[in-house]
């Protein structure tokens, strides 16, 4: 009651035209914050829609493309091993050979387009490992494709089932090495795969926070615009009273010396 009396002599004292500039500056001020926050949330979902969009949706589809290559390497392998009892197969080993290299060259390609992405910490940590098992894979891979090279040039069936047999014990290691460099891609796509829930995440943390935001500064602005106007209503109308229960109390004593009090310095008081 005392803040609301305070408030009305504070009032009293402004004018009409100060009043409602008053109303309308706290109106603007609330709209400001409203947009505020508004701005607020709409950039930080902007900044992770741009990650997910430019980095890490770009790097997934790269490491799609490493467990495709890597997939496709294991297939021309599998194909040279299942001609290996056929002695005439050299049109078949030449082939595999020139796939299986187009595939090593997209498979190298792709790594280093993924070394150009932006990761995080354990991004970075999982993409070392799979680094480290793809230098050992490389070795062994030279030697089946030297093998499988020999078997594209050779006629000689001796020759055929001794390279064969060189090839068939290279493959063992070449196998292993893939299946560890697989699990080292395995843990980079889960990091990856994290990373993007992650901004997800905070997009979704984002655009809750702008709506709270805007939906405590327009309460806010509602309550405090309802109570200013009630104010400014208030100190228009009891002048307004005030006058209006002298100009009955004159009607009714004859007494036209009577003085209305009046105070303030709107147009209701002057």
């Amino acid at each position: 009651m005392g803040a609301s009396m305070q408030g009305s002599g504070l009032l009293n004292r402004l004018s009409l035209k100060s009043k409602m500039a008053l109303l309308l500056g706290l109106s603007l001020a609330a709209l400001t914050l409203v947009g505020a926050g508004g701005w607020l949330g709409i950039s930080r979902i902007h900044a992770t829609t741009t990650l997910i969009g430019e980095q890490k949706l770009p790097a997934s589809i790269i490491l799609g493309n490493l467990r495709g290559q890597t997939a496709a390497l294991l297939q021309y392998v599998l194909e040279v091993s299942n001609r290996g009892d056929d002695a005439t197969a050299q049109e078949s080993f030449k082939k595999a050979l020139e796939q299986k290299r187009q595939a090593r060259a997209a498979l190298a390609a792709a790594i280093a387009d993924f070394e150009k992405t932006t990761m995080n910490a354990d991004e970075q940590d999982a993409w070392k490992q799979f680094v480290a098992t793809y230098a050992p894979w490389q070795k062994i891979d030279d030697k089946v494709n030297d093998y499988i090279g020999q078997l594209g040039g050779n006629t000689d069936e001796d020759m055929h089932n001794t390279l064969f047999q060189q090839y068939k014990g290279a493959t063992f290691d070449w196998v292993y090495e893939l299946d560890k460099m697989n699990r080292a891609l395995t843990r980079v796509l889960d990091a990856n795969l994290q990373a993007s829930q992650q901004a997800r995440g905070e997009a979704g943390t984002a655009r809750d926070l702008a709506v709270r935001i805007m939906a405590i500064v327009y309460g806010l602005s509602i309550a405090v615009s309802l109570a200013l106007s009630f104010l400014i209503v208030a100190s228009i109308t009891r002048p307004l009273e005030r006058l209006r229960r002298a100009i009955v109390a004159i009607a009714q004593d004859k007494d036209f010396t009577r003085r209305v009090e009046g105070s303030g310095r709107d147009e209701a008081a002057q």
